[in-house]
């Protein structure tokens, strides 16, 4: 969108790809999916007498789509290509690496630090570039793959990297394939093909995750909203598989919202340096990026329940941390910085741009509270994310109404 992307560092990684084994890719993100599919059958679709099925397409850009077929609408298909796992990978392997220069090499953390009460709860609030992972959210559906690289680096160590790196990459990979999974089933259970713009004559309804010639049509509110339904019910799901998999700890959970926040600013890159009402179906990711934070406070509050008071101060540290270190992770792989001032997505999303967001986000707010009820009453799953999201959309949006009265 424009040159705010360094041509040195766009090189650099694609010399990653030499470093990038995309079968081992695909055969890693086929054992996480094929555990999600059989999931979403056997909870969702096969007692309404359908199946869903899930293909990973082998050639183009990153990108996914859920389809929903009008005559057999619980037999719905989500496509998602293998670049998008691959650049998934791609962050998961370098995330922990760059973290850990940002602790060594700059006092971004230590000034972080300064911000919060002390002393910290080391459950939560950790002074180093990345968490130290317990063994119980190592124990994930791709726990072999860690447990054989773990064993391959012992025989063959390096000095850059250690063991709980190698672990963060794992956990972070798994568990940010599961909210992609998620946010294009959020797409099918909400049945969002009942309220887009055609009929029952059509053959099929596809919702594709990233817009493509956007600059040619005009904004799209009401699909604006049903993206951020999505993103919300993934995050609800993904949390959800998160507590039965017995992997939701303070470091797993961090590891997603760095995961989802560097997604966030991948799509980004289609985008341009504001935050007026952007063109086509998908909202600006910084206003996504909101959203989900929004309603991942919310989801955790009511999760902690009798520790909600005393782990509030730690669940805003883990949501403001991961910003900030998902944002100098962009911008130290992608952007033109030089260090000083703010990478531009971080500029966004920061105080500078408060009036334009509220506006941003009001516009889809209002949207959504028409929209809710009617997705209440068609939701396929009876337990979803709807009522909280409610309660948490109703909260932000009061916090910004006081705002603008201020």
């Amino acid at each position: 969108m424009d040159n705010r992307n360094d041509e040195i560092k766009a090189l650099r990684i694609e010399r990653e790809n030499n470093f990038i084994n995309i079968d081992f890719v695909e055969e890693m993100a086929t054992k996480v999916t094929d555990n999600l599919v059989e999931w979403a059958n056997e909870n969702i679709f096969k007692p309404l007498g359908g199946c869903l099925t899930l293909n990973i397409e082998t050639f183009g850009e990153p990108n996914a789509r859920a389809i929903t077929y009008w005559k057999k609408p619980y037999n719905p298909t989500i496509e998602i290509r293998l670049s998008m796992f691959q650049e998934i990978y791609r962050d998961a392997f370098t995330f922990p690496l760059i973290s850990k220069r940002i602790e060594t090499e700059t006092n971004n953390i230590i000034h972080f630090h300064e911000a919060f009460v002390s002393p910290y709860d080391e459950r939560y609030m950790f002074s180093t570039g990345v968490p130290e992972i317990p063994m119980e959210s190592r124990r994930g559906v791709l726990n072999i793959y860690c447990q054989a690289m773990l064993e391959a680096f012992s025989k063959n160590p390096n000095e850059n990297i250690n063991s709980n790196d190698i672990a963060c990459r794992f956990v972070m990979f798994e568990i940010v394939v599961a909210w992609v999974f998620f946010h294009e089933l959020g797409h099918i259970v909400q049945r969002h093909y009942m309220l887009k713009n055609n009929s029952e004559n059509s053959l099929e309804t596809e919702i594709v995750e990233i817009d493509e010639g956007r600059e040619d049509i005009d904004s799209d509110i009401a699909a604006q909203a049903r993206e951020i339904m999505a993103d919300i019910e993934g995050v609800n799901l993904t949390l959800q598989y998160m507590k039965r998999k017995g992997t939701l700890q303070p470091q797993s959970m961090y590891l997603l919202l760095c995961g989802v926040n560097c997604m966030y600013q991948r799509f980004y890159q289609g985008y341009k340096t504001n935050l007026d009402i952007t063109k086509g179906s998908h909202p600006h990711p910084v206003i996504r990026n909101e959203f989900f934070n929004d309603y991942f406070l919310q989801w955790m509050i009511v999760f902690l329940d009798n520790d909600k008071e005393q782990a509030a101060i730690p669940l805003i540290y883990l949501s403001v941390r991961s910003s900030l270190m998902s944002g100098l992770f962009w911008a130290h792989r992608i952007e033109s910085f030089d260090g000083e001032g703010l990478p531009t997505y971080m500029d966004l999303s920061s105080e500078n741009y408060q009036s334009q967001k509220k506006d941003y986000m009001q516009a889809i707010s209002d949207e959504l509270m028409e929209m809710l009820p009617i997705l209440k009453d068609i939701h396929i799953m009876p337990s979803n994310c709807i009522a909280l999201f409610q309660k948490s959309l109703t909260s932000s949006s009061s916090g910004r109404a006081k705002g603008a009265r201020r």
